[in-house]
């Protein structure tokens, strides 16, 4: 979950620290809400558990990894002067196309909709679905990254 923590502060009508009411301060969390035990491998969550030092580093490590796991749209800008081939070219050409739709999400839109039209079969759409997150994971492309979204990257990652 992302929001403007002071939106929601002031929303809620909590205090706001003053210095902060006229900024925008961005919260990422991580809902967990069943089935917490087993993703942590123990019978039952305590108290205590959450005061041990390598039990919280597991919290942490699992959000953290929960947050690399998301793709992130707009993250790029294309820098066609990277391109050393006929196959960068054709990432390169695919990521615009995802672009151009508005995102990841309204691009597989397109794709669920031409499955439950019966054009596409589920083998089909799933690998569309594969190859599109896998391009825009990709980190090998000569793309200029989102400095707001590198900044996040780094934030996160200094967490802990």
């Amino acid at each position: 979950m992302f929001y403007d923590k002071i939106k929601e502060s002031s929303y809620r009508k909590d205090r706001v620290p003053e210095g902060y009411s006229d900024r925008y301060l961005l919260r990422y969390e991580l809902r967990l809400k069943n089935h917490v035990n087993r993703m942590f491998g123990v019978d039952k969550i305590t108290v205590p558990m959450l005061y041990d030092v390598q039990f919280y580093r597991r919290i942490v490590d699992f959000w953290k990894g929960e947050y690399r796991k998301i793709v992130k749209v707009n993250e790029y800008e294309i820098d066609i002067e990277g391109c050393k081939g006929i196959r960068d070219l054709n990432k390169m050409g695919m990521l615009m196309l995802v672009e151009r739709y508005g995102g990841m999400n309204e691009f597989f839109k397109t794709f669920d909709h031409q499955f439950e039209l019966g054009v596409l079969d589920k083998r089909q759409l799933s690998e569309i679905k594969r190859q599109t997150k896998q391009l825009l994971e990709n980190r090998s492309l000569e793309i200029v990254r989102n400095p707001q979204i590198e900044e996040l990257n780094s934030l996160i990652e200094q967490v802990g």
